[in-house]
């Protein structure tokens, strides 16, 4: 990240809120957040960019038929929705629910709870991935793939969203860095609305 990534990334959030604050809240206007969580996050990553400019040359998409690259696409995009959909039901919920603690402390208790699911999920979703490869690769052996509840070694990769990362590493690192302002937005559009 730059001080001129961030600054671009903070723009676009304070112009996604004063055009989404007022909105209706429904599920479109969650996953306009969601979409425009993951584009803060894309901007305010820089190091991502150089990579994404050149195509990722070398990365394993590449070696994978048309069939294999849009499976791949298809399961990530589903995964995305079906995260950012589970997280919009879980601050909700959490909106409804709270009591005696400020804002602020049940934001990132959110937060926290969120970052927690994204662990989980991420961890399982090799196993999805893997399953896909096993349609379309034959040989490939029928295995457990997955190296526990939370690997934390993988998440420790996507998380620094490092230069040299994978076009799967940079994807997952954007969406984890992505759950916190959309989180934060749902709580701020809460606030705003008197709550």
């Amino acid at each position: 990240m730059t001080w001129l990534s961030v600054a671009i990334s903070g723009v676009w959030m304070a112009g996604f809120w004063a055009l989404s604050r007022d909105r209706s809240d429904t599920q479109a206007i969650a996953m306009t957040g969601m979409v425009a969580s993951l584009i803060a996050v894309a901007l305010a990553a820089a190091t991502v960019w150089p990579a994404a400019r050149a195509g990722y040359p070398g990365d394993s998409f590449w070696t994978l038929g048309w069939i294999g690259r849009l499976g791949v696409a298809l399961i990530s995009t589903i995964a995305l929705i079906v995260f950012f959909a589970i997280l919009t039901a879980k601050t909700r919920l959490i909106l409804k629910l709270k009591r005696q603690a400020t804002g602020t402390a049940w934001a990132l208790i959110d937060v926290a709870l969120g970052l927690l699911l994204f662990a989980v999920a991420f961890s399982a979703l090799p196993q999805v991935f893997y399953t896909f490869y096993r349609l379309i690769i034959p040989g490939l052996p029928q295995q457990w793939i997955i190296k526990g509840l939370i690997d934390v070694d993988r998440l420790k990769v996507v998380a620094q969203l490092n230069e040299t990362g994978a076009l799967a590493d940079h994807a997952a690192g954007i969406a984890l860095w992505a759950m916190i302002p959309f989180t934060l937005w749902l709580h701020l559009r809460f606030w705003w609305r008197g709550g």
